[in-house]
């Protein structure tokens, strides 16, 4: 079974801390600090503007992100835990160096 999410919605999947990017940097534990790093695995279409234009997301699958630690919802399916939330509510992509 496959999540397509809707709207503006973004689903990620937690990074363990002791991962590595490809530059080989350590990824520090976020967790200590009140947010989470996660990987994005799916991003919906976006969101309709009052004027009915569509808004796309910024975000894109493959990104790191860090979002509040309670900003999102916890989702469990096939045995492995995601993430989602509305993309206004990641704080930042963070860039593989």
């Amino acid at each position: 079974m496959k999540m397509i999410p809707i709207e503006d919605r973004v689903i990620m999947q937690p990074v363990d801390a002791a991962d590595v990017t490809s530059g080989g940097v350590i990824l520090p534990d976020m967790n200590q600090e009140g947010t989470i790093l996660a990987n994005v695995l799916a991003v919906g279409p976006g969101r309709l503007s009052y004027t009915g234009v569509l808004l796309e997301n910024v975000t894109k699958v493959g990104d790191i992100v860090m979002i509040p630690k309670f900003g999102s919802v916890r989702i469990e399916h096939e045995g492995e835990e995601y993430l989602a939330c509305r993309e206004s509510e990641i704080i930042t992509i963070v860039e593989k160096q």
